[in-house]
This record gives C-alpha cells, sequence and structure tokens, in this order.
C-alpha cells in the first residue's frame, strides 16, 4: 500500500485498520521512500525527531507497548534514510539520545526496496532489517503477553511536519498469525 502524507499532514490520507491474532507475533514488511523524497528540513523538529513505520502493539493500547520501527532523514545524505528500533514498554519509551547510541539499525538508500520484520520472542522482541544478504538484527527485552496486536501505520512526527508530499509504499509480506482488516481507506 502506498501512504500519501500530503504537505503538513501527521496521518497518511490512506490507511488500514488491522490486528494480529495469534500465539506468536511475527510480522515482515517490504518498505520504501518514493524516489522524489526529499523532505529536508532546517528545523531543529525535524532533525530531530524520529518518524514511525509500520509495527505492531501488545494488546489493545498504542504507546503502552508498541514496537515499530522509525525512521529520520541522515543529516548528511537528503537521499538516505536512519532506520531506529522505535517502542515504549509499559507506557515509556527511552529517550532520543539512547535511541539514537543503541538502537539505531541501518541507514538506507531512497527509492530502494527492504525487508523489516519484528518477530515477539519468549522473553525479547527481536528487531531485524534485511537487504539483499545483508541482515542487522538488534534485540529489545520484553515478553509478550496477549494474544490481540494492533497492526500499526506510518507517522510522520512528534511535532513537526513536512512541507511536501511524502510518499510510504509498505506491503506485508509475511507473518505467521491470522491478520484482520477492520477498515481500509484507500
Amino acid at each position: 500500500m502506498e501512504y500519501f502524507f500530503p504537505e503538513g499532514a501527521h496521518r497518511s490520507f490512506n490507511w488500514v485498520t488491522q490486528f494480529l491474532y495469534g500465539k506468536k507475533h511475527k510480522v515482515e514488511w517490504e518498505i520504501s521512500f518514493d524516489d522524489f523524497f526529499k523532505p529536508y528540513s532546517d528545523t531543529v523538529q525535524l532533525k530531530e525527531q524520529i518518524n514511525k513505520l509500520p509495527g505492531i502493539t501488545d494488546g489493545l493500547w498504542r504507546h503502552r507497548n508498541e514496537f515499530r520501527f522509525g525512521w529520520r532523514q541522515n543529516s548528511k545524505n537528503k537521499d538516505e534514510i536512519d532506520i531506529f528500533c522505535y517502542f515504549y514498554i509499559n507506557g515509556k519509551r527511552p529517550s532520543l539520545p539512547e535511541i539514537e547510541e543503541k538502537y539505531k539499525m541501518a541507514t538506507i538508500k531512497v527509492g530502494k526496496k527492504y525487508k523489516f520484520r519484528i518477530e515477539a520472542g519468549s522473553h525479547n522482541v527481536f528487531y531485524t532489517w534485511m537487504h539483499d544478504d545483508h541482515q542487522v538484527t538488534t534485540i529489545v527485552p520484553y515478553r509478550f503477553k496477549n494474544k490481540f496486536s494492533w497492526l500499526l501505520q506510518p507517522y510522520i512526527g512528534g511535532e513537526g511536519t513536512y512541507d511536501e508530499l511524502i510518499i510510504i509504499n509498505s506491503s506485508i509480506v509475511k507473518s505467521n498469525n491470522k491478520i484482520f482488516t477492520i477498515f481500509e481507506k484507500n
């Protein structure tokens, strides 16, 4: 699905509400940023904030126990995106310096497709980024408690938004759970 974020928007004007049901959550997405992605900004807010890519929750509530990938335009190259593990555990998120230091996974190129996977293990959540034969996995200590998870969609923010259209292509390529679609707006 292509997610279109118009100028000044936090949410895409097309979206889908889905959830997972099953014992061991594992979802893999294929994600790319459109070739004309050039939303470089001089504002401190946009340089520092981490925007959100897809992810999953443990249970019903967002920002309680939530695990997703985050992104930010690379500070040195407009054609590159830095990828992070982004999560809340018991309603708390690591500080921005901690995310930058411990949970930066990769720097990717605009216009190329990459695979991203989140897997809930027995006592850890595994974040995996893949491209060709290269793979990076980061482990976050956490034990999933629920069979129910929301599938989280891309989101722009913190507080800032961009002054131009952003298109993120994201599709689920694998899941070991049943996925139920509640609502879809194209």
